[in-house]
């Protein structure tokens, strides 16, 4: 006997369709439920980040983005801009991609079902779907025809056999026959104000079942995964979970010939992740936007989400850093266990791949088990503006070591081979090229690694007691707080519109090398880089930063989950 939840209760009573833990099947590959599109765009758009393609100090630099927008709203439409804009987007919306036996062919069979409610303007949005299929079908050679499905109206598109078309190339196909048969068809209804979408008939009925209440077999929210991507998360928006498991199943075909032991090697590399989600929220007191990306794994962590697990002074940069940058991120990294992590990834490996590598690596071993054990567990890394770069900008990367004089061997090892000869610098060493635009440099305060000014700066301010620190800067601070309290593995933060000044620069050097070549016409990817800088020279970055602020991003690692958070903040 099947007993109500709230969730169900309440879709009855509001009048609109469950979430998709509810209607997807309990083995779906990946799922995806946003609970109102409508609402989410709407505070975007009331939002200084949305705000920006209406501001007409940026009219002439977005005016190409806006009148695209318009001629897709109007193709939409079949014409009728009006008629499109009237329907605008759904409210809840769920999606789900499955696996299915087709006993006819003896092979699993990808399949999809998706469901859009869009309330009193269904009548509409189901007339210019249904029209926009049509004319697509018919540029494309699909068969269409008009059913009904248990007493509703229903588009029943059937695609072509991929073999008989003239432009089909066996060896992707081979590749995908290997894993599963493709869809077959897409059949569209609508029951009440929700639109639902499915590869076939029998999978729209399925959805039309469990949207009632009914579902005919085990759901998606008896599925431990689900549970434990869900649980990663608060409420918000939207939220994106692919389930491991059922992927894996799918593509156990491909791990055979060369490809075999790949399977441990990743089990060896990543342990037994059960999901991995992307989660989104516009309601957040703290950001404009945030996102979270999520790796879940019951069984606690393994291989490299091992080694980042840890709090560390996050918070604080160090002298080193400098005070000018428009990047910064610091995380921690537990290089002493990665000789362990390489001896599992040894065992992991087929025999005859591993007696080919495993003599070159058991010859380093002595060095990277001294280096590693004295490097770390806190990296910084760093990027500002350098109008003399190539790209742009500069980047600059500190590795904490306890002792110097244990890490030195290696770089006196594998030097030689990048063109880096040593050089004193200020009782330290640095290591460079006359040809390299990469310098590591070696003190008392750590390992640097960048070009050689950024590298001699790094030991220089290291030391300095009059060095400006980063963390005093209102950037830096503010970013921090909006970091949140309590241990992370991992803070960083980035100011966009600083970002996209160095970038500029970046593109006008490259294209004055471009000119300098002979001209743009006749090189590879010419018109890509003019293009791109004609349409970033004409932005007015000091307009544009009224409209965007920086992206702040922290990892938080615990026994059941890895979690990359990215917060989006106002000007």
């Amino acid at each position: 006997m099947l007993v109500p939840t709230l969730s169900s209760i309440l879709s009855v009573v509001l009048a609109v369709p469950p979430s998709i833990e509810h209607v997807a099947p309990k083995d779906a590959v990946a799922v995806l439920w946003w609970s109102d599109v409508a609402a989410t765009f709407d505070r975007l758009a009331a939002a200084s980040v949305g705000t920006v393609l209406n501001d007409e100090r940026l009219k002439e630099s977005m005016g190409p983005v806006i009148e695209a927008w318009k001629s897709r709203q109007k193709e939409l439409g079949q014409g009728d801009e009006t008629m499109t804009q009237e329907v605008g987007m759904p409210g809840a919306l769920g999606a789900a991609l499955f696996v299915e036996r087709d006993a006819e062919l003896d092979a699993d069979r990808l399949a999809f079902m998706a469901y859009l409610d869009y309330g009193t303007r269904s009548e509409k949005a189901w007339t210019l779907l249904t029209e926009e299929l049509k004319r697509t079908a018919k540029e494309s050679n699909w068969v269409v025809a008009e059913e009904e499905i248990d007493g509703r109206p229903a588009l029943v598109v059937t695609f072509p056999n991929p073999e008989d078309a003239p432009e089909f190339d066996e060896g992707p196909a081979a590749m995908l026959g290997q894993m599963l048969a493709p869809m077959e068809s897409l059949v569209l209804t609508r029951t009440g104000d929700t639109i639902v979408a499915g590869s076939a008939v029998h999978v729209v009925e399925s959805c039309l079942e469990a949207l009632a209440g009914k579902p005919a077999g085990a759901v998606l929210e008896s599925a431990a995964g689900w549970r434990d991507a869900s649980g990663a998360h608060p409420a918000g928006d939207f939220l994106l979970v692919v389930m491991t498991d059922p992927l894996s199943k799918i593509a156990q075909p491909l791990m055979a010939g060369p490809a075999a032991g790949m399977q441990e090697i990743l089990q060896t590399l990543i342990g037994d992740v059960t999901t991995w989600s992307l989660w989104g929220s516009t309601s957040d007191p703290t950001a404009q936007i945030r996102l979270r990306g999520a790796a879940t794994y019951p069984t606690g962590p393994k291989g490299l989400f091992k080694l980042v697990q840890g709090d560390g002074a996050t918070l604080d940069a160090s002298r080193a850093m400098g005070d000018d940058c428009f990047s910064y991120t610091s995380f921690n990294f537990d290089f002493g266990g990665l000789p362990r992590l390489i001896e599992e990834l040894l065992a992991a490996m087929p025999e005859a791949a591993a007696d080919q590598v495993e003599p070159m690596i058991r010859a380093y071993m002595p060095a990277l088990n001294k280096a590693f054990g004295a490097m770390g567990p806190r990296i910084e890394q760093v990027s500002r503006a350098d109008a003399l770069a190539e790209a742009g900008y500069t980047s600059l990367t500190r590795i904490a070591c306890r002792d110097e004089q244990s890490v030195l061997p290696l770089i006196q090892l594998w030097g030689p081979m990048m063109g880096l000869e040593p050089m004193e610098f200020q009782g330290s060493q640095v290591f460079g090229g006359a040809d390299s635009p990469f310098a590591v440099g070696l003190g008392p305060t750590g390992m640097y690694l960048g070009d050689r000014t950024g590298v001699e700066s790094g030991l220089r301010a290291s030391v300095a007691a009059d060095s400006a620190s980063l963390s005093a800067t209102v950037l830096f601070k503010r970013c921090a707080e909006a970091a949140g309290p309590g241990s992370m593995s991992a803070f960083g933060y980035s100011d966009i519109v600083a970002s996209m000044e160095a970038a500029r620069t970046g593109l006008a050097s490259q294209e004055a090398m471009f000119d300098a070549l002979g001209g743009m016409e006749d090189l590879p990817g010419d018109e890509t880089v003019k293009a791109i800088n004609d349409a970033m020279a004409k932005i007015d970055l000091k307009v544009l930063r009224e409209h965007v602020g920086p992206i702040v991003w922290t990892l938080h690692g615990s026994y059941q989950a890895m979690v990359f958070d990215w917060k989006f903040l106002a000007p």
